[in-house]
C-alpha cells in the first residue's frame, strides 16, 4: 500500500521507465503487509519516504530517506513518527521495530540512537527467541540473509520502551 503522507502538492509526476513488475521492489507493492510511505513538498518533490515490512511480532524499516536538502528541520522525526505510528495500527502485537544500518552511515546510526533503536547483537542465538528480534532474526535466516553482510548492523526498539505521548507531541528525543 503507497500511501502519501504531508502531501502539499496535488500531483506527483513520475517519468515512465521500463521497468519489470515481477522483480522487486515492484513485487513488494501488491505485498499487504509493506508500508510505503512518501513525503513532497509543495512543488511536488519527493522530500522523504520509508519502506517498511509487518512480519510477526516486528515491524522492520527497509529504507529510510530524507532529501538533503530537508535534513535538520524535524522531517526525519515526524516520518520516523509515522513509521511508528503505522507499525501500531497495521501490525497487531508488534513488540519491536528493527532496521538495518550500514556502520560506515555514521549519521544514521546517529539519528536512531537519539531516537532510542540500540545496537542488537547478531548472535547465533538470536533466531531462536521469542520476541519481535527473533521473528525478524529467523525470517532473515529463511531467506539466507542471516547473519547480516559484514558492515551492516542490526538495531532496534522495543515497543514498550517508546514514550508515545512524548512521540506525538513531537518531542522524542532519548
Amino acid at each position: 500500500m503507497i500511501s502519501i503522507v504531508a502531501n502539499d502538492c496535488a500531483t506527483l509526476e513520475i517519468s515512465p521507465h521500463p521497468i519489470d513488475r515481477q522483480k522487486e521492489p515492484w513485487t513488494w507493492l501488491a505485498d499487504k503487509k509493506l508500508a510505503f510511505r512518501v513525503m513532497c513538498g509543495i512543488d511536488g518533490k519527493i522530500n522523504g519516504f520509508y519502506i517498511a515490512r509487518h512480519i510477526k511480532n516486528n515491524t522492520h524499516l527497509h529504507s529510510f530517506y530524507i532529501d538533503k536538502g530537508c535534513r535538520n528541520n524535524r522531517l526525519g522525526s515526524f516520518l520516523l513518527f509515522e513509521h511508528w505510528n503505522d507499525a501500531i495500527r497495521n501490525n497487531s502485537g508488534v513488540q519491536t521495530l528493527t532496521l538495518h544500518v550500514y556502520e560506515k552511515n555514521t549519521s544514521a546510526i546517529k539519528f536512531y540512537l537519539k531516537y532510542g533503536y540500540e545496537k542488537i547483537m547478531q548472535k547465533i542465538d538470536l533466531v531462536y527467541q521469542d520476541d519481535g528480534f527473533g521473528s525478524w532474526a529467523s525470517n532473515c535466516k529463511r531467506k539466507g540473509s542471516w547473519p547480516l553482510d559484514k558492515g551492516v548492523s542490526l538495531y532496534g526498539i522495543h515497543l514498550k520502551d517508546l514514550d508515545l505521548r512524548r512521540m506525538r507531541r513531537g518531542k522524542y528525543e532519548k
